[in-house]
């Protein structure tokens, strides 16, 4: 009874106190509502347009063609948002004659293409968009159409030659671009962020627009405001630590550096915008060069997907370069101003400054989510139905007070070891969730095994003697040169390549979680602060069935900066010499292993160590140890490059060509499946959080007071930075979800940082604030994870499973891969035509590819490609397996790389025997061709 009178005389003192504060700031507090309330609005209406609900159907019907000239009919869009254009998908069950656009995409142009011989039989053309159809006769479509040439700007800074030319790359093809009355009659208007969308030709207005979004964000309002009273009540009243300060000095003089942080990360975001804002006027390359000598070297089919970004390219490198010095220059000026005011004028200031930097990360946030239609965030347990209450009104509140009452019992054995044990269970799922044999490989869907494919391609050349470099190109780095030995331990199939992967990226893992417990003080932010990384890494690598691999990334690119992280910050702490030197070689192995993230792991070292020598107040002693630095690295880089120089020429006797290093990096820096990056867009807080870092590694360095915590986030920041490629590269929802879990740890450790200040000082209301933020959204991963865990436990016994059953199940891969050794031996040098599995019959039939080459499903080269064709028209006696043989020689989208190759095997080969799965095993015919040596 008498907890229950304590608490009512609390909540009605907050209450009171909550009113005076009401009717004191009354108009800053209903400016900041109604603003709120706008960027709800205007996200939850980008949100409803990039859902597509009100996107209408888009398809395309061509009369009087018969089947052979259907096929070389080319029937393209061109997105509104990406700028690309794209082919439609045929539609094949009755309707040979249609096309349409399944992805729902929106769409500002439709373009068809014919060759003289289908355009002489075309009598009509029908385009269909929701209800409203469009129809023309041959005569109609002559006048109406525009007809394109081969300047025409189809995509950004294209010439287009390819669209001149049928699929059989043949000349004399015609492109004709539909007339502007094909649309659905879209809203007109000027705002910046949807107006691109809204001219979209298959988008119509709605009241859904409008509506919907409107009595959803009045609930959000409502609910975001009870959450945010709820949380101050709880932080206010409960018992604040004794530090050792006076309270009200520490207060003003923690508030003065709020201020100085704030006001300097915006003034240097303002400045990098500036900046981007002059590139892009001033900077205006000519991209069709580099498309041009791009279409030299990669495939017809690549051309389209390549939109080069080198204005955004240069406003990236500029901002990296530039940040870390305006930060130190506006810190500095700040600095010596702000501790100059008076303390009314910083008491002013600082509850401006809270407000401001509390709406502006909120409206970044909400509507760069919207952007993304909530991809980030959708299979939270807040984000909607019943959760969404029970986490905001409850669980949330009760998880605040947890942590607020046991703020000093964070070192207790209950909380510590239900840490340990959650996370290693989470790390030993991690493990098992990728693990895949011959069996569940074909539960994943083609385009998924895609993925995997060139994994398993490259550790079956390498295990029968192949070399990187010389006879395999590079595509991901040399991992499976380092992986190999084991595999010649433990036997390579299927089986064994995941396991191993899945258990690099168990240890990926293991070292983040051991990492943060050395920089999270309290043992609850480490929980929930590890449970959303993986998090997150769960949201990217599956689906509601099974887990699928994305190998390429987890653990390629992971694995070493993860490693870096947990070595480095032990390093910091204890300056072992042996550890200096080891880091070295490991971050120069780095560079070899993948050089996308080798590179940034090999950097964030080397800048690391020169920044812990700029608190040397001796500078003669800090140049020579940079030097020194610098000069080990150089060393470490060279001897691992010499090293494996040596191996390349001691196993082939050939030096290996770094040409082929770079091959794959240059399609994706020349822009493939680019788009360019949205504004606004959740990276822009990742950019935030990036400049945060930097921030506090340049303050400590002022003070010369660079300890392991400051150390570790200043590498975390430089790597950070360095990783964020990845997502400009491409620019894509899928490819940012890859570097996120960096980002996150950063945030965590700010989190951890955040609530030591908070709870050793009532009066600073501004990162309460903060703190409210951060801990809504990590504090619902556990309950996030639990509430899918019907999908995480599926995807769990599935690898279980499929390590300890050891059977030997009938499936399509395994009966061809009988098919093949039958007629093979163990690494028999052959040609396996299998679309996006020849990766998985090399690796388990253990043979060799004869071609020198990567896998068919990630083969980009036109030498490649012509090598390829020239070797099988004079191939004499290696033998040829080609699956699934039935559709092998159709060309309506089934050509394999290029139609070509499907033309010869059918030209010179003939078949010996064919599997009860399709499969054919094939030997050339002719002999003693004049062209063939």
């Amino acid at each position: 009874m008498k907890i229950i009178m304590l608490l009512t005389n609390k909540v009605r003192d907050y209450v009171r106190e909550l009113f005076g504060f009401f009717k004191n700031n009354l108009l800053m507090i209903f400016l900041s509502t109604f603003f709120v309330f706008l960027v709800l609005l205007l996200g939850n209406i980008i949100s409803t347009i990039t859902s597509r609900d009100i996107l209408d159907h888009l398809s395309v019907k061509v009369e009087g063609l018969d089947s052979r000239n259907l096929s070389s009919i080319r029937v393209l869009a061109t997105l509104s948002r990406a700028g690309n254009t794209m082919n439609l998908t045929r539609v094949k069950e009755g309707n040979q004659n249609e096309w349409n656009n399944p992805s729902q995409t929106f769409v500002k142009k439709i373009l068809v293409g014919f060759n003289s011989e289908s355009f002489s039989q075309l009598s009509q053309i029908e385009i269909t968009l929701g209800e409203k159809r469009f129809t023309y006769t041959k005569k109609q479509f002559l006048s109406e159409w525009k007809v394109l040439n081969a300047n025409a700007n189809l995509y950004v800074g294209d010439t287009n030659d390819w669209f001149m030319q049928d699929l059989n790359g043949k000349p004399g093809y015609f492109v004709y671009e539909a007339p502007n009355e094909v649309k659905v009659n879209p809203w007109n208007t000027r705002i910046p962020l949807i107006s691109g969308l809204l001219s979209s030709i298959n988008f119509r207005g709605s009241e859904y627009l409008i509506k919907e979004p409107l009595i959803s964000s009045m609930k959000t309002l409502l609910l975001l405001l009870a959450v945010l009273m709820i949380g101050f009540f709880i932080i206010s009243h409960s018992k604040q630590e004794n530090n050792g300060f006076n309270g009200n000095e520490d207060a003003e003089l923690r508030k003065r550096e709020f201020i100085i942080f704030v006001l300097s990360v915006a003034a240097v975001s303002v400045s990098l915008f500036f900046l981007d804002l002059l590139i892009k006027f001033f900077y205006r390359p000519d991209t069709s060069e580099v498309l041009r000598e791009a279409s030299k070297v990669y495939l017809d089919k690549l051309m389209p997907a390549i939109i080069p970004k080198p204005v955004e390219r240069a406003q990236f490198i500029a901002v990296v370069l530039s940040s870390p010095f305006l930060l130190l220059i506006y810190y500095k000026l700040f600095n010596k101003y702000i501790f100059k005011i008076t303390t009314e004028k910083i008491l002013r200031w600082y509850f401006l400054a809270s407000i401001a930097l509390s709406l502006l990360l909120f409206a970044i946030a909400y509507i760069g989510l919207a952007v993304s239609n909530f991809v980030y965030i959708e299979r939270m347990y807040y984000f909607k139905g019943l959760g969404k209450y029970l986490y905001s009104l409850i669980l949330f509140p009760i998880g605040i007070w947890l942590i607020m009452a046991l703020k000093n019992k964070t070192d207790g054995k209950i909380i510590k070891n239900f840490t340990y044990i959650f996370s290693g269970i989470l790390i030993v799922a991690v493990f098992f969730i990728h693990i895949i044999n011959a069996k569940n490989l074909e539960l994943i869907g083609t385009n998924i095994v895609g993925h995997a494919n060139p994994i398993f391609y490259s550790f079956a050349q390498v295990a029968a003697g192949k070399v990187m470099l010389v006879n395999l190109s590079g595509q991901y780095g040399f991992y499976p040169i380092f992986l190999n030995p084991i595999f010649k331990l433990i036997g390579l199939n299927i089986l064994s390549v995941t396991s191993l992967m899945g258990l690099l990226i168990a240890l990926n893992y293991l070292f983040i979680f051991l990492f943060l417990n050395r920089m999270v003080k309290n043992k609850v932010i480490l929980l929930l602060g590890f449970s959303t990384v993986v998090l997150y890494f769960l949201y990217s690598t599956g689906s509601s069935y099974i887990s699928y691999p994305y190998f390429q990334y987890y653990p390629i690119r992971t694995f070493f900066p993860a490693l870096l992280l947990l070595l480095s910050s032990v390093y910091f702490k204890n300056k072992n010499k042996i550890l200096y030197y080891l880091l070295f070689i490991i971050s120069s192995v780095a560079i070899l292993w993948n050089f996308d993230s080798g590179i940034m792991v090999f950097a964030s070292w080397m800048l690391a160590v020169i920044y812990l020598e700029g608190t040397n107040l001796n500078k003669k002693i800090m140049i020579k140890n940079i030097f020194l630095h610098v000069v080990t690295g150089a060393a470490s880089v060279g001897l691992v490059v010499a090293s494996y120089f040596a191996y390349a020429f001691l196993r082939s006797g050939y030096m290996p060509d770094w040409s082929l290093f770079s091959q794959h990096q240059g399609l994706f820096y020349n822009g493939l499946m680019s788009i360019a990056m949205p504004f606004p867009h959740v990276w822009i807080l990742v950019v935030f959080l990036l400049l945060s870092g930097l921030l506090l590694s340049v303050k400590k360095w002022l003070v010369k007071d660079c300890d392991n915590k400051t150390a570790s986030i200043f590498i975390l920041s430089i790597l950070g930075t360095g990783l964020f490629s990845y997502y400009e590269s491409r620019s894509h929802d899928a490819t940012f979800f890859a570097p996120l879990y960096i980002y996150i740890i950063l945030l965590v450790i700010f989190t951890d940082v955040i609530f030591n200040r908070i709870t050793s000082n009532r009066k600073l209301y501004g990162e309460t604030v903060l703190f409210l933020l951060l801990l809504f959204f990590i504090l619902s991963s556990p309950f996030s994870i639990i509430s899918n865990g019907k999908y995480y436990s599926k995807w769990f016994f599935t690898g279980f499973n499929s390590l300890i059953n050891t059977s030997n199940a009938e499936t399509t891969v395994s009966r061809n891969v009988d098919f093949i050794k039958k007629h093979t031996k163990e690494r028999e040098n052959v040609v396996i035509l299998a679309g996006y599995h020849d990766g998985a019959y090399y690796l388990e039939s253990h043979t060799r590819s004869v071609l020198n080459m990567p896998s068919f499903s990630e083969l980009i080269s036109k030498r490649e490609v012509n090598d390829a064709i020239d070797f099988l028209r004079c191939n004499g006696s290696y033998k040829v397996f080609v699956h699934p043989f039935s559709e092998f020689y159709a060309q309506s989208g089934n050509d394999l790389v290029d139609v070509r190759i499907n033309q010869t095997i059918k030209k010179y080969y003939t078949v010996i025997s064919t599997s009860s799965e399709d499969m054919a095993f094939l030997l050339n015919h002719t002999k003693n061709l004049k062209d063939c040596k």
